[in-house]
């Protein structure tokens, strides 16, 4: 095991903007490839290009937000659910009985876990199909294929999984006084990450695969080849547990991540990370606030903060944009950090 000092205490020009930004204060976000959910005070929708296609208002705080192939845009707002079409018009919203804190649609569903204790699973016309009371908050939910998973808070906490017609097919204990604050669902396997320093991975069957210590977790993401975890660092795990490598940011909230052809991170301390798949900093981009959703697409890295920012992808490496706006600044962030990189053997 060897452990890596990096001080960056050399000066360097950084573009004050990325490839492009928009003025707007982000929550959550979410991206289908082709377009950009943001969830702020209101609604937005963008195209990868940096248009605005538009802005909608709706009447409680933002929690969550997600948008499916089409561009059907779901969102958690207060005790409620709203679905948007394409072109920013309001198709329906359907109320629960608490603050919908995560929201997941695919091409036919949407599910929604409330703060009333209950997954909720509505078609795209809002008719409610089935519901769940799980006896705690709802954190967290995802959807794929033919499985719905949810994770649910302290008195609960569980993880759950169930068929779309809301048969439960197993849950899992993930231990007294914890709360299940992100989950994923890939093709073959659940990540789950809770609030007690840990973080599990099951089989579709329900099986614990495996689990590891690591911080707080704030987020989760698979990837083809691996898991990322967002915790008190970045952590990346092969699909069968075995840890890869860890990256200290300048916070011990790493807030967001996800995986593509980079893994992406975001963290308390303002900053967007971009790594290679051996967790080697590619890019370090400083916000002017905790960076909360990240996302990845085939030409695009994006972030939420302070602002919206985009970053190209060009011929496999993340690009800063051709300006002429540039800043002299001490190292990376804006102040001298100390980033340290964990590696495991």
């Amino acid at each position: 095991m060897r452990r890596f000092l990096i001080f960056l205490i050399i000066l360097i020009f950084i573009p004050t903007v990325s490839a492009w930004s928009f003025n707007v204060r982000v929550y959550t976000l979410a991206t289908n490839g082709k377009l950009i959910a943001v969830g702020s005070h209101d609604v937005y929708l963008f195209d990868l290009n940096g248009s605005l296609l538009w802005n909608r208002s709706v009447e409680d705080p933002i929690w969550s937000i997600d948008i499916n192939a089409v561009g059907y845009v779901v969102v958690g707002a207060g005790n409620s659910v709203y679905l948007f079409d394409k072109n920013g018009t309001l198709i329906w919203k359907f109320r629960t009985g608490g603050w919908v804190k995560s929201v997941a649609i695919d091409d036919r569903h949407i599910v929604a876990g409330s703060c009333d204790g209950n997954i909720y699973l509505l078609d795209l016309n809002g008719n409610l199909l089935w519901k769940y009371y799980t006896g705690d908050w709802v954190w967290s939910v995802d959807i794929n294929g033919n499985r719905v998973v949810a994770g649910n808070g302290h008195a609960g906490h569980r993880v759950y999984m169930f068929d779309l017609n809301g048969r439960l097919l197993w849950s899992f204990d993930v231990g007294d006084w914890n709360w299940v604050k992100s989950i994923k669902i890939g093709d073959d396997i659940v990540v789950a990450g809770t609030r007690n320093f840990k973080v599990f991975a099951f089989s579709l069957n329900g099986n614990l695969l495996w689990k590891r210590d690591v911080g707080n977790v704030w987020s989760v993401a698979i990837g083809k080849n691996c898991v990322v975890v967002g915790a008190d660092k970045v952590y990346a795990f092969s699909l069968n547990g075995k840890p890869l490598w860890n990256y200290e940011t300048g916070s011990n909230w790493v807030l967001s991540v996800a995986v593509g052809k980079f893994i992406v991170a975001g963290s308390r301390d303002g900053c967007v990370y971009v790594f290679d798949k051996d967790g080697n900093p590619t890019m370090v981009v400083k916000t002017g606030d905790w960076v909360r959703g990240v996302a990845i697409t085939d030409s695009y890295v994006i972030a939420g903060s302070d602002k919206l920012y985009v970053l190209k992808i060009e011929k496999g490496n993340v690009k800063p944009p051709k300006t002429s706006g540039f800043c002299l600044i001490p190292a990376v962030i804006g102040f001298t950090l100390a980033l340290k990189k964990r590696k495991f053997s």
